[in-house]
């Protein structure tokens, strides 16, 4: 790997330099959150379910904990909804979590946020379109950080559960 030169200095090979680099610096992630990877016993059998933060799995360890309890029901994780769609295009929006509240008999999209993705402009249009295009339905819309939790709906039935 490494040779002597003239003065007796070893060197290396820039590609060899690169490749040693590479395997010792990992860049961090854009907003620091750490990738969580979970082994749970969930719908009946054994899965490794992969996170993007960790405070993203504790959420979920929490709601499927509350699902076992009987007050929420039909959990889903990473949700695609379909926001606006054409020949060319369609805009989806995934949700963290998705899932009907037996409490307040609603549905709700739940998304787990950090300061720093919250006020993103493309995540705040497309939460605009999802309560837009999902008013009609029975859908709340849940804002999930460590020190709150904002709820939204563009319907006026359920505007009571809004905080």
């Amino acid at each position: 790997m490494y040779k002597n030169n003239k003065d007796g200095a070893k060197t290396l090979k820039l590609a060899e330099y690169k490749k040693m680099m590479a395997k010792k610096t990992k860049k961090p992630s854009k907003y620091r959150n750490k990738i969580t990877t979970l082994k749970v016993n969930w719908r009946g059998r054994k899965q490794e379910i992969k996170f993007h933060s960790i405070f993203e799995s504790d959420n979920f360890l929490l709601l499927l904990d509350i699902e076992n309890r009987g007050k929420i029901k039909n959990l889903s994780i990473q949700e695609k909804f379909v926001l606006l769609s054409n020949e060319t295009d369609t805009i989806k929006f995934i949700i963290d979590f998705y899932y009907y509240d037996c409490v307040d008999n609603v549905w709700v999209a739940e998304d787990t946020k950090s300061i720093a993705t919250a006020g993103k402009r493309d995540y705040i249009n497309k939460r605009k379109a999802f309560l837009d295009k999902y008013k009609d339905c029975n859908i709340i819309f849940k804002e999930i950080y460590r020190e709150k939790t904002l709820v939204f709906t563009n319907n006026p039935s359920l505007e009571h559960l809004r905080t």
